[in-house]
């Protein structure tokens, strides 16, 4: 028999056999946790509000939560100085916006995509009754080149992979288009925007209207001039693309030469020729001079018939004259001319050298660009996709659809590591046939020797 003294012992003992058992399981057990370190990602971007990349940055964070993304749009013409301070006291973007043709301007300052990449996750492990979390750290593939080609339209490749690797990826593709206004064609009797550049000189002169004194006081369309009207250089480039013309040889300007099968036709002089007339008095054509009003802010005051834009013009368009009775219509193409060709103009997405969090700011940019996440951003900025299998869904909206019809013909070219200084060659060239020279080929070699010279 137990005396008192054992009796007490004994039931301390089961006490104590018993205690950790119940606190577990009565409890549900005991966790350890960890904690991730934090990692915040800086994502710089202009045109687009924060509310587009809301539901794409929230459903990454969900997903990573030790990923923070802060989101800052920059005007345009504030970017290139933002940048260069930030860089200047080590600070700046992880997530750097570029334009397409700003790739080698920029691309000592980005970092390339990696062939793969670490990303960290929790996970619970032991038994129910003492569970412990770990982190694990996971690799994940990144996209190939070969998936560039495969998933998104054609022009993306040749303006993203560089020596072999990726440098940018794109969450749309923007192109040229012809907006044109209703109630004009209408009151003249045109049915439908015009299909070719024919049937566009045609209706330009039918839709011209000249008071007495030969001043324009409604305009066909705003084309010929350069300062006046927002993307010339672009409207140019594919007037000369769709004729032929080959803008680059190598890393070289090469829109002065012949043709390659005609060695005695210069297709972009034709391009220049065809361009300018537009603002020649002397010609038939004649709707536009330099003297007028900028053309998207005539277009929006109802004086302009024709508007060569992107689709952020028509956020402009919309919200400076919502009454305006607009249509937006593909480009007009060469009469005849088997194969299409339009202008693309888009941004993309790429890393800094000196981001301190590469790998995510990267496996970021595949996630947003990906087929399952882009497309609510695509909604809300309403933009044209730059991913195939997403073109005909957009086919359906009376906005988008000729975005969607002419992306996979869009095309670009390489303008040198210094955009504005092509451009500015371009402008110079309208500019001097605008001046009265007739000199086409003389301005063409000039111009092309002038951008070889001074940024190639």
């Amino acid at each position: 028999m137990l005396n008192k003294k054992n009796l007490k012992l004994a039931i301390l003992g089961v006490f104590l056999l018993i205690l950790p058992i119940c606190g577990f399981s009565c409890t549900g057990g005991t966790t350890e946790t960890v904690e991730i370190p934090k990692v915040n990602l800086t994502y710089w971007r202009v045109w687009d509000s924060s509310d587009k990349f809301s539901e794409i940055i929230s459903a990454y964070e969900a997903k990573y939560p030790y990923v923070n993304i802060t989101y800052r749009k920059l005007r345009y013409e504030e970017l290139d100085q933002a940048l260069l301070e930030a860089w200047a006291r080590g600070t700046g973007p992880d997530i750097l916006s570029i334009h397409n043709t700003w790739v080698d301007k920029y691309l000592s300052d980005i970092e390339p995509m990696p062939a793969e990449v670490s990303m960290q996750k929790t996970q619970m492990t032991g038994p129910s009754w003492r569970q412990r979390q770990e982190i694990v750290t996971q690799k994940k593939n990144m996209p190939t080149t070969n998936d560039v080609k495969t998933n998104f339209v054609d022009v993306v490749y040749d303006d993203i992979v560089r020596n072999g690797q990726i440098v940018a990826l794109p969450l749309s593709i923007d192109s040229l288009v012809l907006f044109y206004n209703k109630d004009i064609l209408n009151n003249a009797g045109i049915a439908n925007p015009p299909l070719t550049w024919s049937d566009f000189n045609d209706m330009v002169k039918k839709l011209t209207v000249q008071d007495e004194k030969g001043n324009i006081i409604q305009a066909g369309a705003a084309l010929g001039t350069a300062n006046n009207i927002p993307r010339s250089m672009d409207i140019l480039s594919l007037l000369m693309m769709q004729n032929g013309t080959q803008m680059m040889n190598g890393n070289s300007a090469a829109f002065n030469q012949p043709s390659a099968s005609d060695k005695g036709y210069y297709p972009g002089k034709e391009a220049l020729k065809f361009y300018t007339d537009f603002a020649d008095p002397s010609k038939e054509v004649y709707t536009w001079n330099s003297s007028m009003a900028d053309a998207l802010e005539a277009f929006e005051s109802g004086k302009v018939a024709f508007f060569f834009g992107y689709s952020f013009h028509l956020d402009d368009i919309k919200a400076k004259a919502p009454k305006l009775n607009i249509g937006v219509s593909t480009m007009p193409q060469i009469a005849g001319n088997l194969k299409q060709v339009n202008y693309a103009n888009y941004w993309v997405e790429t890393v800094t050298k000196k981001s301190t969090h590469q790998p995510e700011a990267w496996d970021f940019i595949a996630f947003a660009t990906a087929q399952e996440n882009v497309s609510s951003y695509l909604k809300k900025a309403k933009r044209p996709t730059a991913l195939k299998a997403l073109i005909n869904s957009q086919l359906g909206d009376l906005e988008l659809a000729p975005f969607a019809k002419q992306t996979l013909t869009a095309d670009s070219w390489y303008h040198g590591s210094n955009f504005e200084y092509t451009e500015d060659a371009f402008k110079d060239m309208i500019n001097k046939v605008n001046n009265g020279s007739t000199d086409y080929q003389g301005i063409l070699d000039g111009a092309a020797t002038k951008i070889r010279g001074g940024i190639y």
